[in-house]
């Protein structure tokens, strides 16, 4: 049987959009037919409160909400949101959870962010028994839940995993139904895929699905792609990123942010003639993207695509609502 391979809808996070541009966003993501909408927290709404406000204007979204940091809330306060939206709104709402980072958990919250693998695996454990209707009486190495129930209606008790390192891979292959990677090559979601899957089969579990969170631009303007371009500085030093980015081709510009602050302007440009050089018989269904300032086709044989820019007829209004997203590629 073929892979299923599913688009849904990140909200996007922008610095320099109005917050609550982000509620058109939804709207739009629902009158294209889409169905699910993805809804992180930065700087800007609750993640569970905005999910109210799209719940009740989008009857036909289901709602994931996250990747939330296990750091941050316990496992009672997310199954608590999670089935707060569903009960106030009539939505199919779903939580996902990750580790976040040493600045969110350290910096912003002034929490311990320790060891993430073993805190995100219990976390996962107590809040698909919370969401599943269960009393809980749980006592692990980092996370502690005794005697707690929700009263709210059970939700869907699978949960979802954002990972990129290998222990909090092997914990999405053990606890979780799908995995999420962000802005990833094919050639690491290849390598990756492979390792869930390994973990999965020694545990006796299926192969959770995999989704793919890849920025991206309908008809790009420039001031789109710069958009993008600024949004992709911070990971050029992240572990991890830096080497997958090297691999993809980009090593003289990580290598330069050791010394400096990289200008967004130095990222090199996508061209629109590259599409004449892809052999669109090496994949079934690429979807194109321009990821930033990498540009990916994303298929179920996970393809590596020379620089391409996504071409789509789009109404209008989606363009001057959403410039620029994120989207989320499902493979199963």
């Amino acid at each position: 049987m073929a892979n299923e391979l599913t688009t849904s809808v990140v909200i996007p996070l922008w610095q320099d959009r109005p917050a609550l541009e982000n509620l058109e966003v939804a709207v739009a993501a629902e009158e294209r037919g889409y169905r699910e909408l993805w809804i992180g927290e930065m700087a800007t709404f609750d993640a569970f409160a905005f999910a109210t406000a799209v719940g009740l204007k989008c009857r036909n979204l289901s709602v994931t909400v996250g990747p939330l940091g296990v750091h941050i809330r316990t496992p009672m306060t997310m199954a608590m949101g999670v089935a707060s939206v569903a009960e106030l709104t009539g939505a199919q709402v779903r939580l996902a959870l990750g580790t976040s980072s040493d600045i969110v958990v350290g910096d912003w919250h002034g929490l311990l962010r320790r060891r993430p693998a073993q805190t995100l695996e219990e976390s996962a454990i107590v809040s698909a028994m919370l969401l599943g209707g269960e009393r809980v009486t749980y006592e692990g190495e980092m996370v502690r839940s005794v005697g707690y129930r929700l009263r709210l209606t059970a939700q869907n008790p699978s949960v979802t995993i954002a990972a990129f390192g290998p222990e909090a891979i092997n914990v999405a292959a053990r606890r979780s139904s799908r995995l999420v990677l962000n802005m990833v090559t094919p050639e690491a979601v290849s390598t990756i895929r492979a390792q869930l899957r390994e973990e999965a089969e020694r545990h006796g579990n299926p192969h959770p699905k995999i989704a793919i969170w890849l920025g991206t631009s309908v008809d790009p303007s420039e001031d789109a792609l710069l958009q993008i371009r600024r949004s992709m500085v911070a990971y050029l030093a992240a572990p991890g990123y830096a080497e997958m980015f090297s691999k993809a081709g980009f090593g003289e510009v990580v290598a330069s942010q050791k010394h400096d602050p990289i200008p967004v302007r130095c990222w090199p440009p996508c061209h629109t003639n590259s599409a004449q050089r892809w052999d669109w018989s090496a994949t079934s269904k690429p979807f194109v993207h321009v990821s930033r300032s990498i540009a990916y086709a994303v298929s179920t044989k996970c393809v590596w695509s020379p620089p391409l820019l996504m071409i789509r007829q789009v109404d209008g209004r989606l363009r001057r609502s959403l410039p620029t997203a994120h989207r989320c590629t499902c493979i199963q």
